[in-house]
This record gives C-alpha cells, sequence and structure tokens, in this order.
C-alpha cells in the first residue's frame, strides 16, 4: 500500500511541475500608448489564454535592460539595436521589425529635394530642424547613425527630440505642432498609427534619396551592411496610409521579446512553443506579431538565443543517436560478427584441446598393452612428460578431463610397476 502511494505522489509531483512552467511573469514595456506597449498587451492577452500570467510594467528601453539584468522582470519587449547593452540577456523570439520612417513636412523646402547632395545643399542656406525620438533612446541612435553613413552630421541641422510624458502619442503631436520640423525620424512597425496622425498633419512619407526606390541597385542593402543589425525593407505604396503616395525602401530594426540569462531553459522552451502556437490570435490582435517566424537571422540580433528558445526551434533536428544511427547501425553488425566469430573461434579452440587429451588417452592405453613392461613404463612417463609440456604451452586445458589423465596415468604407471616387481 506504501509503495503505490509513493507512486502515486511521485507522478503528482512530476504533473505539477509540468504546470508549474506556465508562471507568473512580469513583462517590461515602452510608454503607454506606444506600438511597443500594444504588442506587449496582444501578448499578455493572448498567453493568459494559455494559462500564463503576465503583469505588464512600463519602462523606458534603457530602463527595462536594466531592469533584465538586476532580475526586477522577467521578460521585455525591446530593439535590436547595438546601442542597448547586451550583457547577461537572451533573446526568446524575434516579434516584429521597426521601420525608420522619414517624414517631411509638404511645405519645407526639402519636400522637392531628391537627392541627399540638394538636401545638404539645401541645409547649407539655412539649417533644417529635425525632429527625432527620445535624446537617449534607440531609435534615435539608430537614425543619427543612418545619416551618419549618408554624410549627414548634426552641423547641417537643428536636433529636437521627444521628451517622454504621460500621453505618449498626443504629446509628440503636439511638440511637432509647437516645432515644426522639416523632417522627422520615427522609427515604428508598418501598422503605426502615430505615423498615420503625422501624415494627416502636413506631412509626407518619403524616401531618403531617389536611390531608396531602385533596389537593384543595392543601396539600401549596401546602407544595411554598414549599420549593424539592420535590415532592408520595402514599404509598399498605401501600406502605412491611404496619405502614402509611393513605395518605401527604409531600413529595419528587428523588436524582440528577451529575457535575462537566468530565465529557466524549461520556462524559455514552453514561452516560445505557446507563443508560437498563439501566432494567428496574435495577429488578429496585432497585425504586428505576422512577422514573427521561427526562421530568422540570427546575426540579426544583439542578444543570443536563449538556450531553452534555441532547444525549441531545433527541436526537429536529429538527437545524437538519430543523427548516428546509420553508422551504430553499422558498428553494431561489425561487432555481432566478431563476437560471433570469437565464440566460434573459442569452441573451435576448445574442441582442439578437447581432442588433444583424447589422443593422450589413446596413446595410453597402447602403452598398458606394451609386452614389454620396461617399455610400457617408459612410454607412460614419456607420455605425462608430454602432457605436461603442452599443458604449459596452453595447448591444453587444466579442467576435469585432464586431472583424469593425470590420475590415470599414475594409475597405469603403478601398475606396471608393480608388474615388473612381480615378474
Amino acid at each position: 500500500m506504501i509503495r503505490y502511494l509513493v507512486v502515486l505522489l511521485f507522478i503528482t509531483a512530476q504533473l505539477s511541475s509540468c504546470e508549474s512552467k506556465r508562471q507568473k511573469l512580469t513583462l517590461a514595456v515602452y510608454y503607454e500608448g506606444s506600438s511597443n506597449e500594444r504588442a506587449g498587451l496582444a501578448l499578455k492577452q493572448a498567453l493568459e489564454e494559455e494559462g500564463w500570467f503576465i503583469d505588464i510594467v512600463h519602462l523606458s528601453q534603457k530602463e527595462a535592460i536594466s531592469a533584465l539584468q538586476a532580475g526586477e522582470v522577467d521578460l521585455a519587449i525591446t530593439s535590436n539595436e547595438i546601442s542597448l547593452d547586451s550583457k547577461g540577456l537572451r533573446t526568446i523570439i524575434p516579434l516584429y521589425k521597426e521601420n525608420l520612417f522619414f517624414l517631411i513636412r509638404i511645405d519645407s523646402k526639402l519636400a522637392e529635394s531628391k537627392s541627399i547632395e540638394n538636401s545638404i545643399a539645401i541645409s547649407s542656406e539655412e539649417k533644417f530642424k529635425v525632429m527625432f525620438s527620445y535624446k537617449d533612446g534607440y531609435a534615435n541612435k539608430f537614425a543619427m547613425r543612418f545619416l551618419a553613413n549618408l554624410g549627414i552630421n548634426d552641423t547641417v541641422y537643428e536636433a529636437y527630440y521627444y521628451l517622454p510624458g504621460e500621453d505618449y502619442r498626443k504629446d509628440k503631436l503636439d511638440l511637432i505642432n509647437q516645432v515644426k520640423p522639416d523632417i522627422i525620424y520615427h522609427m515604428g512597425p508598418t501598422t503605426s498609427e502615430f505615423v498615420n496622425e503625422v501624415l494627416q498633419s502636413g506631412y509626407q512619407l518619403r524616401n531618403t534619396d531617389e536611390k531608396a526606390k531602385d533596389f537593384s541597385l543595392g543601396y539600401m542593402n549596401s546602407l544595411a551592411h554598414k549599420i549593424p543589425r539592420s535590415v532592408p525593407v520595402i514599404i509598399p505604396e498605401l501600406a502605412v496610409s491611404n496619405l502614402q503616395n509611393e513605395a518605401i525602401g527604409t531600413l529595419a530594426l528587428y523588436t524582440s521579446l528577451i529575457s535575462s540569462e537566468n530565465l529557466d531553459d524549461e520556462v524559455a522552451y514552453e514561452l516560445v512553443k505557446d507563443i508560437m502556437w498563439i501566432q494567428p490570435h496574435l495577429i488578429e490582435l496585432n497585425s504586428t506579431f505576422f512577422d514573427m517566424s521561427e526562421d530568422f537571422d540570427r546575426r540579426l540580433l544583439n542578444y543570443r538565443v536563449h538556450t531553452g528558445a534555441r532547444n525549441y526551434f531545433n527541436r526537429d533536428e536529429p538527437g545524437f543517436f538519430e543523427r548516428y544511427a546509420e553508422l551504430f547501425g553499422v558498428i553494431f553488425s561489425i561487432t555481432v560478427v566478431l563476437l560471433g566469430s570469437a565464440t566460434t573461434l573459442r569452441r573451435v579452440m576448445s574442441q582442439r584441446k578437447k581432442d588433444h587429451v583424447d589422443e593422450y588417452y589413446l596413446d595410453l592405453m597402447k602403452a598398458r598393452k606394451e609386452p614389454n613392461i620396461d617399455q610400457a613404463i617408459q612410454k607412460v612417463k614419456d607420455l605425462e612428460e608430454r602432457a605436461l609440456n603442452q599443458l604449459v604451452q596452453e595447448k591444453l586445458n587444466a579442467d576435469s578431463s585432464f586431472v583424469v589423465l593425470m590420475q590415470l596415468i599414475d594409475q597405469i604407471r603403478r601398475e606396471l610397476m608393480d608388474k615388473q616387481k612381480t615378474s
């Protein structure tokens, strides 16, 4: 009875252990109203339907990284921008791409510019105003690195930056209306409500340069090679808004779900498995999740893939024994043949040694029948010496048949010696 109770308790503990992998996790997202937050809320809703418990906290990208490294949160949604510290952090899965949008004020002198060179020439007459993201944010650093690669430095423009506030979109739009920048550089998913609102307030979505329209020239591809973690993308006409009147060639960064390297491997495995399972539902909640795929380029990630997530992505790869099954089969076959051969050889050798003992028995019987007693005694003596010599040379087994042979030799020798005395 006790034994069955122990087994039952063990099974219950194992089932409890499996269930505990879907646990309560804290997810850091960007400020309220941001596309990052909307992605986090969609992820929270869909995962909680699968049995997870997700707490949302609002932090800047830099604060989220620090909180993860300090163990204050479990997960964060953040960019793969190289300006973000990757120490001790791991990628669970890339979620979607954030595109670098180039928005130009319709009544700006730059609205008619068709090339970088022309824009720089215009700026030499009068500095144009450029609106970036938050000064210490990854989007600002990425945009500036993009401009630097085009040969545009901060001496030809006047930079302005967003300030974080209670209402993420409203505060930014208020600042844009106040400053009236010539150019706005903004990073976000293709379905960006903020970009659509900016377009409605007197801006147009433009290519940085006419060359960006022709991907066959490799213009954006060459820029992507110069800017780590970036990927060239084409945003089709009208994809962002009905006010987008041309296709846009630009660069993008992947935004990923990341964790600390200390997140349990099994938790990471179950988490990414459930995220991929609920992707259709995630797309219903937020279309940006259409970008999410198991098939991603790890070179584009700022954070190495978590071991548990990697185990999930590699789940269909053959294991060690599967990979070498054919080789193991050959080795097993050779081993069986060798063992069979060894057994056969051992039997043959054993039979040969038995045959040698049988020969001694026959010779002993002949010696016993020898008419001349002296010669008979000598033959028995020679036979004994020969048997012992063969035993030393390992041509005979010192088994019961050999012992019986020695006893028989001794017995026949005594019989012959007794006859010799009486004759």
